[in-house]
């Protein structure tokens, strides 16, 4: 497996000391050669791991220069979003470190302002880098963001949503959340029920200890 290759091969630049150090123990519970791992779970959970954990190696890498002082040496980009990222020595061997993550729901414009330059417009940052490879970096983006644009069955988070209760979702910006079909709602309104009733209990309990309240005092 390429992954397990990648963990013990320092001069793999995609993946950090820190990353390789997690990833060796993940493979410490396979056994003493863990690329004649036959288990296709155990295969699975490596690969979800590298997935989750190894923040470029799966990005598309074009090489990329920013304003002057800029530590930028290339652009990275994938499913999940687009990377700045440095070129970093350690030891005998260097890695790829990240400067900046940028989600595809924060992007609002992507454009060539010349052949070897690539514009990228964010809510609340703006970047302009320097690439040979420019138009094949936003082909990519556009790629990207055309899919997440299709209907189907996906929705990109917009922002994050937490709650203590177990039967409500909870995310993350960013996060892809897969839509599940549901018998006996209507479509395009599937919580709006849900949401007069919580709105209208709310007025009819603050009546009730509007009531309450003036009871008590009229009695006093």
């Amino acid at each position: 497996m390429q992954i397990v290759h990648d963990t013990f091969d320092e001069k793999c630049q995609r993946v950090s000391p820190e990353e390789r150090d997690k990833m060796k123990g993940l493979l410490e519970t396979v056994g003493p050669n863990p690329q004649a791992c036959d288990d296709e779970r155990l295969k699975k959970r490596i690969v979800m791991a590298a997935r989750d954990n190894w923040s470029c190696y799966f990005c598309r890498l074009f090489p990329a220069t920013g304003s002057v002082g800029s530590e930028v040496d290339w652009l990275g980009v994938s499913h999940k979003g687009i990377k700045l990222l440095a070129t970093t020595k350690t030891g005998e061997h260097s890695y790829l470190r990240v400067l900046q993550s940028y989600s595809y729901t924060d992007l609002q414009l992507v454009g060539l302002p010349e052949r070897a330059a690539i514009q990228l417009v964010f809510h609340q940052d703006k970047l302009s880098l320097f690439s040979p490879r420019a138009a094949h970096a936003k082909h990519l983006i556009d790629h990207f963001l055309s899919e997440l644009k299709k209907d189907s069955q996906y929705v990109v988070a917009i922002r994050s949503y937490s709650t203590s209760d177990s039967s409500l979702l909870r995310f993350h910006k960013g996060d892809l959340i897969k839509l599940l079909p549901m018998d006996g709602l209507e479509p395009g309104m599937p919580f709006a029920p849900f949401i007069f009733l919580s709105f209208f209990l709310n007025i009819f309990l603050f009546v009730v200890v509007f009531v309450v309240v003036v009871a008590v005092t009229c009695i006093r």
